[in-house]
């Protein structure tokens, strides 16, 4: 497991088979988004990464998910199991990409990349709690009355009840369907930051050839991307090449 900073206070962890950014975004004091968990028994990353939260006294807000892909979702299982009031967020287009259809849904792709021993990582997964939608503000999507009135996340989080609303309300959901479809991006207008799952990477964007991909869908999605984010905002993306800025993806749009 490779850790590194990103700067503007993302922390990245690239985790699994195809080093996924597992991004964990700091909200309020020790209160942290997780974003893309991809570490798993079968990669031997999951312990690490629990031991880092543990280390560092973060406290999980919520797990959100970018997309459904095999490599996004690995690690919902432990972190919910580590914990349990930690609410699951997807599209709801990506819903049966993920918990118990997680296996079922993609066990052919991991057959057709070769990787059929990742199908480990897939079983007994858990489905969504709450399902993101365009536009949304995450304060809707994870609630902190529920959060603070739960004495596993209260007794253990350092922070403001309110200003943790507040941080949460700075993130606004894309969606940005084309990878697959239910991609989104969160995107926060006043610290221009930018989390863009597959759907944007350095100088290039996500495949579209999987099930649910869509190119044309893509393109649209990029182009809406162009209209919403400032260009001198840092993208944080789901692989690769992270903190740079989005003017620097023009030729995207050529």
């Amino acid at each position: 497991m490779r850790k590194s900073f990103a700067g503007g206070f993302m922390y990245c962890i690239q985790t699994g088979i195809f080093g996924v950014n597992t991004w964990l975004i700091p909200l309020e004091k020790n209160g942290v988004l997780v974003v893309d968990p991809d570490f798993s028994e079968v990669t031997n990353d999951a312990e690490p990464f629990i031991e880092l939260m543990e280390d560092k006294g973060f406290v999980p807000v919520g797990i959100f998910l970018t997309h459904g892909h095999f490599d996004h979702i690995a690690g919902t299982g432990i972190l919910k199991k580590k914990y349990p009031f930690a609410k699951l967020c997807v599209h709801k287009n990506d819903a049966l990409m993920i918990g118990r259809s997680a296996l079922s849904s993609q066990g052919g792709v991991l057959d057709y990349m070769g990787i059929p021993e990742f199908k480990n990582a897939l079983e007994n997964l858990p489905d969504a709690d709450i399902f993101s939608e365009d536009s949304e503000k995450l304060s809707s999507v994870f609630d902190t009355d529920s959060l603070m009135n739960d004495e596993r996340f209260s007794k253990n989080f350092s922070g403001s009840p309110e200003k943790l609303k507040d941080a949460l309300s700075a993130w606004k959901i894309i969606f940005t369907p084309g990878h697959t479809e239910g991609s989104v991006c969160i995107y926060n207008e006043k610290e221009k930051k930018l989390v863009s799952g597959d759907t944007m990477f350095y100088h290039s964007y996500g495949r579209t050839d999987l099930p649910g991909g869509s190119d044309e869908k893509m393109q649209k999605s990029l182009r809406l991307i162009k209209k919403i984010v400032s260009r001198d905002a840092l993208v944080y993306p789901g692989h690769d090449k992270s903190g740079f800025l989005f003017g620097e993806n023009d030729l995207l749009y050529e």
